[in-house]
């Protein structure tokens, strides 16, 4: 599969959450038995991920709805989107934008690894935030 880009918007102050629909030749893509790992990074080729997201049956993280369906819903909380941007925002300027690259590998029962997804995660600033 070739790598989709999708970049996420976020704020410092809120959850963030999405549906991502899979589709091959117009047909959902059969997620059964696949495990997915989503890691967010300073930059594409940062040695130490910021937070990494893995399969969950509810709550923080990635969750196949269906697997028939070819939809994975990414669910991040307000305080790992809050922390990864004040330890890269510690560096910058007050109440800047933060951009960080992310990718989503999707793991075979075989352990074949293969990217399916990439982008930007951006976090903007908010101002509804005490501390």
């Amino acid at each position: 599969m070739i790598p989709a880009q999708i970049d996420f918007p976020c704020w410092r102050n809120a959850s963030y959450g999405e549906s991502l629909p899979f589709v091959e030749d117009g047909q959902p893509v059969d997620l059964t038995g696949l495990i997915f790992v989503l890691s967010v990074r300073r930059y594409a080729t940062a040695p130490t991920a910021l937070f990494t997201l893995s399969m969950v049956s509810s709550g923080q993280g990635l969750q196949i709805v269906d697997p028939t369906s070819g939809v994975i819903d990414v669910q991040i909380n307000w305080q790992t989107i809050r922390a990864a941007y004040d330890s890269v925002n510690a560096s910058q300027i007050a109440d800047s934008i933060v951009n960080l690259a992310y990718d989503m590998v999707c793991i075979y029962a075989d352990d074949f690894r293969e990217l399916w997804l990439q982008g930007m995660l951006t976090i903007n600033p908010g101002v509804n935030v005490n501390g």
